[in-house]
């Protein structure tokens, strides 16, 4: 059961919930209603029970924040040999198939099949 207490401000009450688990960090989040508050408690708890836990991190990660920290990171493993497709700027022209503000806990497995027809047909440079 996750602990939901009332917290007192200026505008109004608000209801934070915190989830604790062993052997994993923490969670909270701030509600304005009671409701809400109960909602995201019970249903990140039942993700937590099915160890379908998503950080906190990856549900505000955008898919395009992704691939550009990806690019801003990568390391040809050839060392100097040819450009791969990375290199050229291939994940950035193709990661706009997805719509922009595409959070990464919503991409599936069928929206990455679905996702693969488009980019095979995408003319390469």
């Amino acid at each position: 059961m996750p602990s939901i207490r009332p917290v007192k401000r200026k505008s109004g009450t608000s209801y934070e919930v915190r989830i604790h688990r062993a052997n994993l960090p923490p969670q909270s989040k701030t509600f304005r209603t009671l409701a809400e508050a109960k909602k995201w408690g019970n249903a990140t708890e039942t993700k937590i029970d099915n160890k379908q836990n998503v950080s906190r991190v990856a549900e505000s990660t955008l898919f395009a924040d992704a691939c550009a920290d990806f690019l801003a990171n990568y390391r040809n493993p050839r060392g100097n040999g040819p450009p791969t497709a990375v290199d050229k700027g291939s994940v950035p022209r193709n990661a706009m198939h997805f719509p922009k503000g595409t959070k990464i806990t919503v991409i599936t497995r069928g929206k990455v099949d679905g996702y693969i027809p488009v980019l095979m047909s995408t003319p390469v440079p």
